[in-house]
């Protein structure tokens, strides 16, 4: 008896203590990695965090979506993933995933699903640690638990219509298969209050459910709808920018491929889609005056703000400059939030380690980040060009569009090893666009 009064203190201290959910959120942020669970793209929602009680203790759950956004006139099923927060025996906050997947949607009619809704639901409960590895598989049939043992699997979509699980002579085995479809669809907001769709896309992850303890299965698809609204913040308030922008994010007709960029079409294109589809980090254009630096004008500049970036273009080159110019100009900008995207989200990646090697030649000089940038960028003047030649749509020599992609790279080591005659030649070409001379190639915006 005194043990059963030691454990059921022990239980009640557990259910009783609390978890900070700052705490919670500080733990997953340290822990998780999203390598392990590459369908879990998103922050959880932690303003939708729900208390259970699970077989003895309290568990905090966030989901990582809105169980709202299944779209039931697609879906046969349900299926949700949550972080779960809780005190180990040890009193040690333990974080795992856990994955619901009820088979039938007509079985489910609630706006929630959580460890305690589980006692009316007929649902699989699958605990994962946080690489991913399988801790427990359980199933309720109307709350009660299933006498059958299951085990879960991930498949490739196809393997399963290929090659379907055939049953030994000594066993009859069941297998219940989950499809989960995530449908995404990006929206741009333009200023004039219109919403135009820029593209759907599907994420399709399976899963497999088997025991060999009875026999049947059938297929339960869950389809997921997104709909987000772009992270690019459109502040530019002039038509003209407006348009070269909205230009900059179309596809090459030609689909070549950007030079040094494997499969990359379109630079500006490719790193505008790359913010489009970002939740956490926003891309924002504005016109300013920029004035002057060291005595050059300043055409754009790129500089941090809250949850991401914001550039701006100067109102002088706006007002005065070349579409084409102006085109550069964003193209550059853009790639400047680019690497400093890739500092802050993937520090272990190509572009870094290369950036970090630059910086070690430029760290005892004033400005020297910026000169890291520039001196990285003067290596791919060949991408750049290719981008401001898809933008317009070929109408000069990539040459031409070459020479106007120097701009503001003239600190690093690639333009230094020009000839003067050709350091020259660009330079005009930069002026006669920057300034809309009678000698530019590109029409003004006024």
């Amino acid at each position: 008896m005194l043990w059963n009064c030691e454990k059921e203190e022990g239980l009640e201290k557990n259910i009783n203590s609390s978890i900070p959910i700052e705490q919670i959120k500080k733990q997953f942020n340290q822990e998780f990695e999203t390598k392990f669970f590459p369908y879990l793209k998103k922050e959880p929602l932690w303003d939708k965090v729900e208390i259970s009680i699970y077989q003895g203790k309290k568990y905090y759950e966030i989901p990582f979506y809105d169980i709202q956004k299944i779209d039931r006139t697609k879906s046969t099923s349900v299926s949700l993933d949550k972080i779960v927060a809780f005190k180990n025996d040890n009193n040690i906050i333990e974080l795992n995933v856990i994955h619901f997947f009820v088979p039938k949607i007509n079985s489910f009619t609630s706006n929630t699903l959580s460890l305690e809704s589980i006692e009316t639901t007929d649902v699989f409960v699958s605990f994962y640690d946080l690489k991913n590895n399988v801790l427990d598989v359980k199933r309720y049939i109307n709350g009660k638990e299933s006498i059958k043992k299951y085990k879960v699997k991930e498949v490739e979509k196809d393997i399963n219509k290929l090659y379907p699980k055939m049953p030994t002579d000594e066993e009859t085995c069941e297998t219940i298969t989950e499809e989960w479809v995530t449908e995404t669809c990006y929206f741009w907001n333009y200023s004039d209050g219109s919403i135009e769709i820029i593209n759907c896309f599907y994420d399709y992850f399976t899963k497999e459910y088997t025991s060999c303890d009875g026999t049947g299965g059938y297929t339960g698809e869950t389809v997921v709808r997104e709909e987000l609204e772009v992270q690019i913040i459109d502040s530019l308030n002039n038509v003209c920018a407006e348009n070269i922008l909205k230009k900059l994010k179309e596809k090459g007709s030609d689909y070549s491929v950007v030079p040094k960029l494997t499969n990359v079409n379109h630079l500006s294109q490719t790193i505008l889609d790359l913010f489009s589809s970002s939740t956490t980090h926003n891309l924002t254009f504005r016109i300013d005056q920029l004035g002057f630096s060291n005595g050059n004008r300043v055409n754009g500049r790129t500089e941090p703000v809250n949850n991401g970036w914001q550039i701006t273009i100067d109102t002088d080159l706006v007002e005065k400059g070349t579409k084409l110019f102006i085109a550069k100009t964003m193209i550059h900008e853009t790639m400047h939030a680019y690497i400093n995207f890739n500092l802050k989200t993937n520090a272990t990646s190509d572009l870094v380690t290369d950036l970090n090697s630059i910086y070690q030649k430029f760290k005892s000089q004033n400005n020297s980040f910026s000169l890291t940038h520039h001196e990285f960028m003067g290596e791919y003047v060949d991408a750049l060009a290719s981008s401001l030649a898809i933008y317009d749509d070929n109408n000069h020599s990539l040459e031409y569009y070459k020479m106007l992609s120097w701009g503001g790279l003239e600190t690093s080591s690639a333009y230094q090893a020009l000839s003067s005659s050709k350091k020259t030649e660009i330079q005009n070409a930069i002026i006669n666009e920057r300034d809309g001379k009678s000698n530019a190639k590109g029409e003004k915006c006024n």
